[in-house]
Formats: C-alpha cells, structure tokens, sequence
C-alpha cells in the first residue's frame, strides 16, 4: 500500500490500475516536502490525508520558489489524473536537467518561465508556457 502521504490517487481509487506514473507523483510530493518542510497532504487521520490526495489540490508555495520548478511540481508531478502527469522519468529527467543548466549557465531568469515540451494530453502538456499558480 505504501505511506498514506506520497500515495497518487489512482493508489486510493484504483488501486488495480496502478502504474510506475505512481513514482513519478511520489517524487512531486518529495520535492514539495523539500521545498516546504512537509507533505502537500497532511493529517493526524491517514484516511483525511488519502481524501486529500484525492480531492483537493496541493496548497501554494512560498513566492521564492522559482516559477519553473513551481510549475513542473504542479503540472507535470503532482497531477491528479495520471494521463496528464509526466509519463516516464525520463521526461522528469529532461525538465530537470535544462533546470539546472539554467542555473549554472548563470540565467536564473529562465526558471521564471515555464516552456512545456508541447506534447499532447493534458495540463503538463501542450500547453506552451505555463503560468504559475498564485503563491502563498
């Protein structure tokens, strides 16, 4: 079954149809935790947080946490329908690592937009740039 808190939600409704997307929402909710000190979901009952997971959307991020990082959290790892969530690591891996070239080639200011892959299928997909979600 796992721990309740980086459960995906088709962990808790269709838990016959589960797939390796399971781990790509797994590692958005660690990277969350690491961006805020904890779960997006959190709750002394494990059955709330399982409802959570389900039904409501991760709250905001700090306004200090760069767009882009916000944005593929939000639209590529903790997506609730699995067909709009980035498909495979490597996808994952290939946000990332223009993530950190970014960085490095000391342009910090292209993580303030998002550019999608442009692929068909969902919110993390096709969608061009991606506005990021109001900020707490």
């Amino acid at each position: 079954m796992g721990t309740p808190a980086y459960m995906a939600p088709e962990q808790v409704t269709s838990p016959d149809a589960v797939d390796c997307r399971v781990d790509i929402y797994a590692l958005g909710v660690l990277l969350y935790e690491m961006l805020t000190g904890h779960c997006p979901f959190v709750s002394d009952d494990p059955c709330q947080v399982l409802a959570q997971i389900v039904h409501e959307p991760p709250p905001a991020l700090n306004r200090l946490v760069p767009p882009t990082l916000e944005c593929l959290l939000f639209y590529g790892l903790l997506v609730k329908p699995r067909d709009h969530r980035l498909q495979t690591m490597g996808e994952v891996m290939t946000i990332l690592d223009s993530l950190i070239a970014a960085v490095r080639s000391g342009q910090p200011e292209a993580l303030d937009t998002f550019d999608d892959p442009g692929r068909p299928g969902g919110a993390a997909r096709g969608a061009g740039t991606v506005e990021p979600r109001p900020r707490a």
